[in-house]
């Protein structure tokens, strides 16, 4: 079994055992309202704040590729704060609901992965409701 990519032939034989990749980083968001960019790809957005926004741009302004994802850990919040992930993107659904959402909210201390199926799609799943 292979696996090609641009620059060699990966090969593993069944049991073996690959590092899965880390995320670049833990940034910590204090803005009330933080906009989502390609540089997001990998990292985790610690929210440290009450009543915070992680807002996914439209895809005039950023285009996001299919297998991007970045993390959102809410873990500033207080019981009684809103903290959302908000999209402008054409379709962005809670993981496993067959309807589109602009805004999904996310639990306290509470951990929610953004994954991109296409520019315009994302996948969002985690502690959210």
């Amino acid at each position: 079994i292979g696996t090609v990519n641009s620059t060699a032939l990966i090969s593993d034989a069944d049991g073996d055992l690959r590092d899965i990749p880390r995320g670049y980083g833990n940034f910590a968001i204090t803005q009330s309202t933080y906009s989502a960019a390609i540089t997001d790809i990998g990292n985790h957005l610690l929210l440290v704040s009450s009543d915070q926004t992680v807002v996914i741009p439209s895809t005039a302004n950023a285009v996001f590729a299919i297998g991007d994802i970045f993390t959102i850990v809410n873990s500033g919040a207080s019981a009684n704060s809103t903290t959302n992930i908000s999209s402008n993107m054409t379709s962005m659904f809670r993981s496993g609901e067959a309807s589109a959402t602009a805004t999904i909210a996310i639990a306290t201390n509470g951990v929610a992965s953004v994954l991109f199926v296409s520019a315009s799609h994302a996948f969002v799943t985690g502690n959210v409701s």
